[in-house]
């Protein structure tokens, strides 16, 4: 596959890019099509690198709540365990 760098593309570049071939789209189908076809690869690529990313997020987070819950437990236990905290 070919490399890209997308470091530098933010939405302001995004909408750019789309204004500047819009014209272009509309008197040209044949690079309407290709344009598509650039974007649904650039779209491919993109999931392919990051698709995974926000379900990694939600497990690291559903185990940060569950270190969370066992150090509350942990600390009650120990807390009632204690014999200076006895009342």
């Amino acid at each position: 596959p070919i490399g890209f760098t997308f470091s530098g593309l933010n939405k302001t570049n995004e909408n750019q890019l789309e204004n500047n071939f819009s014209s272009e789209q509309e008197s040209n189908p044949f690079l309407d099509h290709v344009c598509k076809a650039f974007k649904d690869y650039l779209k491919e690529e993109i999931n392919r690198e990051f698709g995974g990313l926000e379900s990694r997020i939600d497990r690291f987070q559903n185990r940060i709540k569950a270190a969370t819950l066992l150090y509350e437990k942990e600390r009650k236990e120990l807390f009632e365990s204690s014999p200076q905290f006895s009342f």
